[in-house]
């Protein structure tokens, strides 16, 4: 039996996070990623154009991809950060947070500023529920998936 079979670990080797809290925040990082790509690519130009980010659109001369990139960095700093033990994985979801909480003010922006139609108020909404939740999971302990096992049994 060669040690890679013998050792009790090897076998239970996941991809993501060994914590909860590490795969709390590995799942957001890789839903910023998402909807970075698809604010790179320019695919939710449309809602860009109606009005709904037109403040965020001033502030870039008119391009997009710059908050996709923004997107893509954050999401990545998250899904590395889940991974980080000690506590240094708060620095991920404080970084996600803030970024939730500075889109959803460009969404009031333009309803305030550049008549956007209510419907970005609810997309305002939307990501400040995603920044408090995100500040929320802040409080969960952090348990290894071992750990969580054994107390359920």
């Amino acid at each position: 039996m060669s040690d890679a079979q013998s050792h009790p670990r090897a076998r239970h080797r996941r991809p993501w996070p060994p914590t909860v809290r590490g795969l709390v925040l590995w799942l957001f990082g890789w839903a910023f990623i998402i909807v970075g790509g698809l604010n790179y690519l320019g695919t939710t130009l449309p809602a860009l154009t109606r009005g709904y980010l037109e403040f965020a659109l001033t502030l870039t001369r008119g391009a997009a991809w710059p908050y996709g990139l923004i997107f893509v960095v954050v999401g990545t700093f998250a899904i590395v950060a889940g991974y980080l033990s000690d506590n240094l994985d708060q620095w991920g979801y404080r970084a996600a947070a803030i970024w939730s909480g500075l889109w959803a003010t460009g969404y009031v922006c333009g309803w305030l500023f550049y008549d956007a139609p209510l419907r970005a108020v609810g997309s305002a909404v939307a990501w400040v529920l995603y920044s408090a939740i995100l500040l929320t999971c802040l409080r969960i302990p952090k348990v290894a998936f071992e750990d969580l096992a054994e107390r359920t049994r």
